[in-house]
Parts: structure tokens; C-alpha cells; sequence
């Protein structure tokens, strides 16, 4: 069964890894809520800027496929979080009462986030009050409301490092099989556990009682190096029919021969985000989405439907029994006569009595009559002129109100097309923002007309790390002939790069200078070998954050246009992401591209402008781009905008889905 939720373990993990090395001394930029995700955007020493996804009972991680949202549900808990502890620096991140509970200390207060199942997320005091949590509720052993002091669960769980081997065998005694004795005595996961056993060369169904004190001694060693792997910071992904099922800190080896693929990552928040985005997409499908927004109007025009039918069925049965009455209006005439004088003479059940009487109604003096095989209801208190015209008036009526419910059924129609589109737009946006991004989207970047990556700092912070941890000797490092412009890097892996390759990352270097912000027409660039950058200075001088030493000659690109291209990239899991560069190297890989030159126009106005003119071109395609995420489309701008126009790329694109329903929905 797929892994739902982080399990002790991966808690003691992420803490003792990520959150004591990149998440402690970090500053809370922002803080988002989207249904139960809780985004904290984060400016970190070591990565820049990540956003922390905080999900109460499920997960706590670093996310590259989660974007903070345009529009956020905003309520008390998000307002107080801002409100408390936006702005703030992240003092410490601790493990709480050895459970799975994260404590967040920034300022003078404290969030919480429990991750086990129903598990809370609360923002308490210097006095470790509640201030306000997602949920309130009153339990056996505490309390959730404002002004309560915080407990966690009780656990009696004991912490690995401080577990001898008496204390295991002791805690065996609590299961019938070694399974269940390390989950129950210990409170380990079923993965671990059963990663342990795999690895002690013992049976899983062997009862406690049975193991000698060797068989115990080697569980406690197998449980220790495992744990100690764990804390190492490495993720590992097992999937199963090309699903991922499980992510751990630890190697599977038990997987890895039963001959599950296992991917192996970097960090554990890599892991943990390929496992939580994939399940995103599963939680998120377009058939869950569509019957939630299109159920109501479903459900509302079948009612009318069954009205519609119902009032132009029964208005035909009146005009067609009218219809017969007066073609045998003198008959008719005579039956009344004759009901009328049995009445007098025999009262209502000599009426009853008669053979062709159906039905008689003696508060109304309806009586309905079989006719030649139909039934006619007439009135013995009524002249036959006016229950004609009675029955004329009905059908009237009744037409009128199938009317009225045709006219609310196309209303209904026009709002099921608006609910699909809703549902498609919905489902396009988590699909889209839930995407695998790469290592380098952290940065600014671009691909070249002949695929080479460009990468470029965002500021200081990104600038050094850039050249640090990725400039190569073979590669080409460029910056615009201007103070305050990004550390920008041509990789190369080792090919000699063509001179238009070396403009298109020009572009990107210039158009993310200051020239930009300064409205400069073009700016010159300059380029060398990265065998040519150090941070070391001469002897005596002082080299700043961001900023390198060039040695040698120093090559230019003079007279660098400031037009950038930006595009929507089909990419290969048939999502879309946004491309820079320039107009050359867009326009070769994007579906829909805008170029853009500096300007005064605020960049919050492109989307709307960008997917305004892209729906003209890309016909069908027009959801797909209001679809997609706008501040996606504003994090890749470089400054304030002019002339936007808008192109068509080389390249086509399908969406997740098949293209009939776009075709529906193309009014």
C-alpha cells in the first residue's frame, strides 16, 4: 500500500537534516494557504529562496513542484501566521516528545505542526499558549482551543540512540511476532521495521520468545546503523508499476531485491516531493474535478428536464381531451345532464355506482368519465363551456412553465460549460504547478537555439552559489558590462559552444541586469572561459559576496538588445513551464511565446495581456493558457514592461487529457 503520511523516522530525519542545516537561521518571506497546504516561502542561506510545504497529518518538506498560489484561501490561522511570524527568522526546528511533531520557533512564538492522522497545525505564544490551529476540539488527555496551553499526545516511545539491548527485548514481549513487537514496543514504521529484519536475516512471523539473546543483539545493531543511515539526508523512491509508492532516508535493499525500481536522490525533501506530487496528481485527477464542480448543474438539469417533459405531457393531455369534448360537444352535454339527475335522485354513490364512471370527487364535483376507451374529467357543478375553457387555460398554463424550463435549461447548459471549463482550468493549474521542476529552475534560466542550459543568480546569494558548485573550466561565465547584473553560466558539458549560443545567453544576462529596470535600450556583454573566474583576489584586496575575479582576456557581445522572448515549453510529461531567452531560442521550443522589450507597465498586467493574445492564436488551446499559474508567468519577468507581442512557437502541445473535451468547450 502507497505511503500516505511521514512516519517517525522521516521526521527525525528531515529535522536533523534539513531542518537543522537549511531551515534553522532562515527567514519567513511570505506564508500561503492552499485547500489543506500550508506554503511557507523561505529565503535560506544556503538555497535562496524554497518554499516549505507544511501539510498537518501528512508531510513537512522542501517542494520544486509547489508554487505559491494567486489565490489563496485566507482565513484566521493564515492571517495569524503573517501576522506573527512573517518576517521573522527561524530560530529552531525540534522534534517534539520524540512523535511526529514539528515545532517551528520564529520570534517570540512557536508553530506546531503534527503529523500524525488528524494532526493540527497551531501558533502558540512565548508562554506556549494557543493562539489559534486548524482544528479545535477537546480530547482524553488535551486540549485544542485559544488560550489553552499546548500538550502533544502522550509517547512512550523510547529515543533510538538511548535504546539498550535489554530494553529491546523487553519491548519485543508487546507483539506475537517480531513485526509487531517492533512497531508496538518501539513505535518504529512498518518500513523500517521491516527493513531491519530484511537486513538481520530473520524471519518477520518468529515470535519474540523464541529469539535467542544473539538473534536481539543483532536487531539492535541492524536498528542502530539503520537509524544512523537514515540521519545521513539521502532520499530513496521505490515505485511500483511506475507509480511511487514509498520514499525513505534509507537504502531499501528489500525492494531492491525484490526487484522494485528504486530512484535514488540527493536529499530526503527530493524524495519526499516526487512521492507528495505524484499523489497530488492521483488526489487531482479531471474525473474527481469535473463531478465536483459540474454534480449540482447535472443534477439540476435533469430535474428540468423531467419538469419540461412533465408540463409539455400533460398540457398535450388536456388539449387533446379538450379537442375530443367538443367534437362531441351534444354528447357530452347529455352525460352531464344524466350525472346531474342520478345525483338528485340517488346522491353521490348512485353516481359511484355507474360502470363508466373512473373517479368522483365530491368536495369538487370532478367526475372523470370513460369515453371510448378515454378518461375525461368533467364537473357536474360546472357548465361544459367552462370546463373546456378550463382545461384550455391549464394547458396554457403549463405550456408556459415547460417554457420557462426550457429557457433555465440552456441557462443550465451555458453554466455546465462553465463548470467544465472551471473543473479543466482547476485541474490544469494543479497539474501544472505540481510539476517535477528541475535543479536549475531555482535560478534563472534559459536553453539556447542548440539546447545548451543557461543558468543566472537572482541575487547575491545565487550568484555565488552558481559559480561555486556549477562553473566548470569548459564552460562560458558572462555578465552584462554593468554594476548589478546576475553571474550567468553557459554550460557547456565540454562542446565548444556556436556564437549564437553565446548571444542567447547574452540575452539573458543583459535582460536580467539592471539596464532592464533602468528602461536601457541594449548594454554590452562580456564572456570568458570558466577557467578564468576565481573568488581568489589579489593579495590584499577583498572580493564581496557575489562578485568574482576574471583573469585574462575577457571576449564582448556588444551592443545586446534588451528583448527578451518568454514562452510556455511543452515538456515531456505533458505539462507546460515558462522559457526565457531570446527571441531565437523561445521561439524554436515554446508553443506560445510573447517578446517583450522594458517599459512602465507593472509585470502583474502581462498575464492577462499574454493570455489575452495567445487565446487569438492557439484557438482550442485558449483554456489551456488561462490556465496556467500567472505568477509563474511574473516570477521569470525581469522588470516593468513595454511592447509585448505575442508569437506562436514551433512547437505543438497536448494537455493531460483528451483534446475532445476542448473542442466541447471552444464557445
Amino acid at each position: 500500500m502507497a505511503k500516505d503520511t511521514m512516519s517517525v523516522i522521516d521526521i527525525t530525519a528531515w529535522v536533523k537534516t534539513t531542518g537543522r542545516n537549511i531551515v534553522e537561521t532562515s527567514r519567513v518571506a511570505n506564508i500561503y494557504r492552499a485547500e489543506n497546504l500550508f506554503l511557507f516561502k523561505l529565503h535560506t542561506k544556503i538555497a535562496g529562496r524554497e518554499i516549505l510545504v507544511v501539510e498537518p497529518g501528512k508531510r513537512i518538506h522542501f517542494s520544486k513542484s509547489v508554487s505559491t498560489p494567486k489565490e489563496f484561501k485566507q482565513d484566521s490561522v493564515l492571517l495569524a501566521l503573517r501576522k506573527y511570524v512573517r518576517g521573522g527568522i527561524i530560530r529552531s526546528v525540534q522534534q517534539v516528545n520524540n512523535d511526529r511533531i514539528v515545532s517551528l520557533n520564529v520570534k517570540d512564538h512557536v508553530v506546531i505542526v503534527e503529523l500524525m492522522k488528524k494532526g493540527i497545525l497551531a501558533l502558540l505564544d512565548e508562554d506556549g499558549r494557543i493562539t489559534v490551529a486548524t482544528e479545535y476540539r477537546r480530547m482524553r488527555d488535551r486540549i485544542i482551543r485559544p488560550k489553552e496551553h499546548y500538550l502533544p499526545p502522550p509517547n512512550k516511545n523510547p529515543l533510538i540512540p538511548e535504546l539498550s539491548v535489554d530494553e529491546l527485548k523487553s519491548r519485543l514481549m508487546n507483539g506475537l511476532d517480531l513485526v509487531r513487537g517492533l512497531v508496538r514496543g518501539l513505535g518504529l514504521p512498518g518500513e523500517f521495521v521491516e527493513e531491519v529484519i530484511y537486513r538481520s536475516r530473520l524471519n518477520k512471523n518468529t515470535k519474540p520468545s523464541e529469539l535467542h539473546d544473539y538473534n536481539i543483539e543483532v536487531l539492535y545493531n541492524k536498528i542502530t546503523e539503520l537509524y544512523e543511515e537514515a540521519l545521513q539526508g539521502k532520499g530513496y523512491v521505490v515505485y511500483q508499476d511506475n507509480t511511487p509508492i514509498l520514499a525513505v532516508s534509507f537504502k531499501p535493499t528489500i525492494h531492491i531485491d525484490n526487484g522494485l525500481r528504486i530512484e535514488y536522490y540527493d536529499t530526503f525533501d527530493d524524495a519526499l516531493d516526487i512521492l507528495y506530487s505524484s499523489r497530488r496528481r492521483e488526489l487531482g485527477g479531471l474525473e474527481k474535478i469535473l463531478d465536483e464542480e459540474t454534480g449540482r448543474v447535472l443534477a439540476s438539469i435533469e430535474q428540468h428536464k423531467k419538469l419540461m417533459e412533465k408540463y409539455n405531457s400533460k398540457s398535450a393531455e388536456l388539449r387533446e381531451q379538450a379537442i375530443f369534448i367538443s367534437q362531441q360537444y351534444a354528447k357530452f352535454e347529455k352525460i352531464l345532464e344524466y350525472l346531474r339527475k342520478i345525483k338528485e335522485e340517488e346522491g353521490w354513490n348512485g353516481v359511484r355506482n355507474l360502470d363508466w364512471i373512473v373517479s368522483v370527487d365530491t368536495s369538487t364535483g370532478d367526475v372523470t368519465v370513460l369515453v371510448k376507451e378515454r378518461k375525461i374529467k368533467l364537473n357536474i357543478r360546472k357548465p361544459l363551456d367552462e370546463v373546456l375553457n378550463e382545461m384550455y387555460k391549464l394547458a396554457g398554463e403549463l405550456e408556459g412553465k415547460a417554457r420557462r424550463a426550457q429557457k433555465s435549461l440552456k441557462d443550465l447548459e451555458k453554466m455546465l460549460i462553465d463548470a467544465k471549463k472551471r473543473a479543466v482550468r482547476r485541474f490544469l493549474r494543479d497539474f501544472y504547478r505540481s510539476r517535477r521542476k528541475a535543479w536549475y529552475e531555482k535560478y534563472v534560466w534559459g536553453i539556447t537555439r542548440n539546447g545548451f542550459l543557461v543558468i543566472a543568480g537572482k541575487n547575491a546569494d545565487q550568484n555565488e552559489s552558481i559559480v561555486k558548485r556549477y562553473l566548470e573550466d569548459s564552460d562560458v561565465f558572462l555578465h552584462a558590462d554593468i554594476h548589478g547584473a546576475p553571474a550567468t553560466i553557459l554550460k557547456t558539458g565540454g562542446i565548444e559552444p556556436a556564437s549564437e549560443d553565446i548571444w542567447d545567453a547574452a540575452v539573458i544576462a543583459a535582460s536580467y541586469s539592471r539596464a532592464w529596470k533602468a528602461g536601457a535600450g541594449y548594454v554590452g556583454v562580456f564572456w570568458v572561459k570558466g577557467s578564468q573566474v576565481s573568488k581568489s583576489p589579489p593579495a590584499g584586496e577583498y572580493v564581496s559576496k557575489g562578485a568574482f575575479m576574471i583573469y585574462g582576456k575577457k571576449n564582448y557581445v556588444r551592443g545586446v538588445r534588451l528583448s527578451l522572448a518568454l514562452g510556455l515549453e511543452p515538456v515531456d510529461d505533458r505539462s507546460l513551464r515558462v522559457l526565457v531567452g531570446s527571441n531565437e531560442s523561445v521561439s524554436v521550443r515554446s508553443w506560445v511565446y510573447a517578446s517583450m522589450v522594458p517599459g512602465d507597465t507593472p509585470v502583474n498586467k502581462f498575464p492577462e495581456t499574454f493570455k489575452r493574445a495567445a487565446c487569438k492564436l492557439v484557438g482550442i488551446g485558449c483554456l489551456i493558457v488561462e490556465s496556467y499559474p500567472s505568477e509563474e508567468l511574473i516570477e521569470r519577468l525581469p522588470g516593468r514592461l513595454g511592447r509585448v507581442k505575442v508569437l506562436l512557437g514551433r512547437e505543438s502541445y497536448s494537455p493531460p487529457f483528451n483534446t475532445h473535451l476542448l473542442n466541447d468547450l471552444y464557445v
